[in-house]
């Protein structure tokens, strides 16, 4: 029996300039068409934060900076 797959999890390519794409709580979703989304970690938990913010996000008051796993 065939399970259903998941969406690729990745970070995001960057290509919207967008500060989504340099944010910890970014989730890059590329669908079974090949196109990427950028979904917020912090909009599955709460409900009144955009969990498919509109791109690009210019200024986010939850912005936290990634920094890779050495």
């Amino acid at each position: 029996m065939n399970e259903p797959k998941e969406p690729a999890e990745e970070r995001p390519p960057r290509q919207w300039g967008s500060r989504c794409e340099e944010c910890a709580h970014v989730r890059g979703i590329r669908s079974a068409k090949g196109s990427t989304f950028l979904m917020c970690r912090l909009g599955v938990d709460d409900p009144l934060w955009p969990k498919y913010p509109p791109q690009p996000v210019v200024s986010c008051p939850r912005f936290e900076c990634y920094v890779p796993p050495r």
